[in-house]
C-alpha cells in the first residue's frame, strides 16, 4: 500500500509489538497476546531500517546473535555451522569477513546489508517471519534479489509477511504468494500477487500503477500518470475519466470480488491445534550472566575496531596530564591541592564522555534484542564493566605521568588509580544515564558539559564549602567531593599539612581552606 495506509501499524498489531488493538492474532489456534513469551521465538521480526552493529564484520554480527539467542546448551562449533548455514542460504558468503560499515565508513552493499539484517532472525529458524519494508531504498535489480531470497525461505517451510509501499518490478509480484493492498487503513485487495493486476485494471507493463491508481494520480483509460500531481485529481484531464476514489469505493469493490469470498471468508474459521512452542521457547531462554559474558566480548570487539574514536579517547589522559604537569611541575606543596582537583575532574570526564553516547547510539538495536528476550541488567552491567576498563588505562596513564612531572605530588601512584577509576567509573554511570535519557547522541553530549559544571562548583574548591549557604548540601551529591575526599587520605594532606599557620584557624577564605571545611570526610585526622 501507499505510505501511510497503516501497513507498519498492522505489522506491529501482528507481531505483538503493539498490543492495543481489538480482536486476536492467532499463531496456530494460540492467542499471541495471551502467549506472548511463549510464541515470541517463533515470531522472527526485520524492522525497516538495517538495525545492525555497523563496526562488526557480517560473521561477528551473526556469530553474536546467535550465541545471544540460540539454546544455552548450544556447543560453540554448533553456533558457528549454524551462522554458516545462514551466510550460504543468504548468499553472503563472499562478504562474511567484511565490516558492515556505516555512512561515514563504507562496507557491503544494501542490498548485502538488507540480507545481514534478514539473516539477524534467520539464525533461530522461526516459524513465521515479518518484515518491514524490506524494499525500501533499493534499486530494481537488488529488490528483485532480496525478494528472490525471501521466497526461498518461504519453500523453506515458513511464513514470510512483509510491507512494502513500491515495487518496480511485476516479476516482484509474481514471486509473492499473496498481496494483502491496504488504503487508508482499508483493505483493498487480498489474493494472488499476479493477479493484482486483474483486479484493479492496471497493465503489467509498471507496477507502481497500481498504487497511483488508489491514490487518484492515474488514469487507466488513457495510460496516463499524473505523478507530480500534489493532490488527488478528481477527473483525469484527458479523457475526464473520474481518477480520485474514496478508500471507501476500493474497499466496497474488494469485497464484491470472488477474491474477497474465497481469501477473506474462506479462510475465517481458525481452527485451534496443540503446539509445543512453550518448551520450545524455554530452551531459548539464555541466562542473565550469560547473557553478560556476551554482551561484554561483543562489546569490547565493537570499542576495538573503532580504532579512531578509542585512540580519541585514550589520548585523552596523557594530553590532560601533560598539561597538569606543565602548569604544576615546578608549583610548591602548598598548591598540590589544585592538582588533586583537576585530576578529580578529569577522570569524571574520561566516564562522563565514554559513556553518554553508548545507550543512545544503539537504542533501535537494543530495543530489538529486547524483543527476543535479551536482558536490562547484562545489557547495562556489560557496557560499565568495558568502560570500566578503558577507565583503568585512562586513570593509570593520567597518575604515572602526572606523578613523574610534579616533584611535589605526595601519594602513589597505586592510590591514585584506584580513586581515579571508582571516581571515574562513577562518572560513567552518570554518562550511561544521560544516554538512557536522551534520544540523540548530540543531545546526550551537549548535557555532559552541563552535569560537570556543579561537580566544579560545589567540590568545594572554587568556593570553601562555608561560603556557599544554602545551597552547601548539593556538596554532597557531587562525585567530586568524594573523589577528593578519597585522594586527600591517599596525599596524605590535611590544612596544616599545606599551611602550618592554619591549623587552629577555623574556616578561611582562600582556595585550600576546603582541606579544613570537611572533617567528617577524613581530611583531618
Amino acid at each position: 500500500g501507499p505510505s501511510g495506509s497503516g501497513k507498519t501499524t498492522l505489522l506491529n498489531v501482528v507481531t505483538g509489538y503493539d498490543s492495543g488493538a481489538t480482536g486476536q492474532v492467532r499463531f496456530g489456534g494460540v492467542d499471541l497476546y495471551a502467549n506472548y513469551d511463549a510464541l515470541r521465538g517463533n515470531v522472527g521480526y526485520v524492522p525497516q531500517d538495517d538495525i545492525i552493529h555497523r563496526s562488526l564484520t557480517v560473521e561477528q554480527s551473526l556469530y553474536y546473535t546467535a550465541k545471544l539467542r540460540l539454546p544455552e546448551d548450544t556447543s560453540d562449533a554448533e553456533v558457528r555451522k549454524r551462522v554458516d548455514e545462514v551466510i550460504s542460504d543468504l548468499r553472503l558468503d563472499d562478504c562474511r569477513k567484511v565490516r558492515i560499515g556505516d555512512p561515514e565508513k563504507r562496507g557491503i552493499s544494501g542490498g548485502q546489508r538488507k540480507r545481514v539484517n534478514l539473516a539477524q532472525e534467520l539464525i533461530t529458524e522461526p516459524s513465521s517471519l515479518f518484515l518491514d519494508e524490506p524494499l525500501s531504498g533499493l534499486d530494481p535489480a537488488t529488490a528483485e534479489e532480496v525478494t528472490e531470497v525471501l521466497a526461498e525461505a518461504a519453500r523453506g517451510g515458513r511464513s514470510v509477511i512483509m510491507t512494502t509501499h513500491n515495487v518496480e518490478s511485476a516479476r516482484t509480484f509474481d514471486t509473492l504468494g499473496l498481496v494483502l493492498m491496504l488504503h487508508e487503513g482499508r483493505l483493498v485487495y487480498y489474493g494472488p500477487g499476479r493477479e493484482v493486476f486483474d483486479h484493479f485494471g492496471v497493465g503489467r507493463d509498471y507496477p507502481p500503477k497500481v498504487l497511483f491508481y488508489l491514490q487518484g494520480k492515474y488514469c487507466p483509460k488513457c495510460d496516463k500518470m499524473f505523478t507530480t500531481a500534489p493532490r488527488p485529481l478528481e477527473r483525469c484531464g484527458t479523457c475526464g475519466e473520474t481518477m480520485a476514489r474514496s478508500a471507501e469505493y476500493w474497499e466496497q469493490k474488494f469485497r464484491e470480488s470472488h477474491y474477497y469470498a474465497k481469501y477473506v471468508e474462506g479462510r475465517m474459521e481458525v481452527k485451534s491445534v496443540k503446539t509445543s512452542v512453550g518448551r520450545k521457547t524455554e530452551r531459548q531462554q539464555v541466562n542473565g550472566l550469560r547473557q553478560w559474558g556476551i554482551l561484554v566480548r561483543r562489546y569490547a570487539r565493537m570499542k576495538l575496531a573503532d580504532t579512531a574514536g578509542t585512540a580519541v579517547l585514550l589520548a585523552q589522559a596523557p594530553i590532560i596530564a601533560l598539561l597538569i604537569g606543565l602548569v604544576f611541575g615546578d608549583k610548591s606543596y602548598e598548591q598540590m591541592a589544585g592538582v588533586l582537583f583537576i585530576m578529580a575532574v578529569a577522570a569524571i570526564w574520561f566516564g562522563a564522555t565514554n559513556s553518554c553516547r553508548e545507550i543512545v547510539a544503539e537504542r533501535s538495536v537494543y530495543r530489538r534484542e529486547r524483543m527476543v528476550n535479551l536482558k536490562i541488567a547484562p545489557y547495562v552491567l556489560s557496557k560499565a564493566f568495558v568502560l570500566s576498563l578503558f577507565l583503568l588505562v585512562q586513570c593509570l596513564v593520567l597518575a604515572v605521568i602526572v606523578k613523574l612531572m610534579v616533584a611535589e605530588l605526595p601519594g602513589s601512584i597505586l592510590g591514585y588509580t584506584v580513586v581515579l577509576t571508582l571516581g571515574g567509573i562513577a562518572g560513567s554511570a552518570m554518562g550511561l544515564f544521560i544516554s538512557a535519557l536522551l534520544s540523540s547522541t548530540e543531545g546526550a553530549m551537549g548535557m555532559v558539559p552541563l552535569t560537570l559544571i556543579p561537580q566544579l562548583l560545589f567540590a568545594g574548591m572554587v568556593l570553601p564549602l562555608p561560603d556557599l549557604g544554602a545551597m552547601r548540601f548539593l556538596s554532597h551529591f557531587m562525585i567530586s567531593r568524594w573523589v577528593l575526599d578519597a585522594l586527600s587520605h591517599f596525599s596524605n594532606k590535611t590544612a596544616a599539612d599545606l599551611n602550618p599557620d592554619l591549623a587552629n584557624i577555623p574556616g578561611g577564605g582562600d582556595i585550600v581552606y576546603w582541606f579544613k571545611d570537611m572533617p567528617t570526610l577524613g581530611f583531618i585526622p
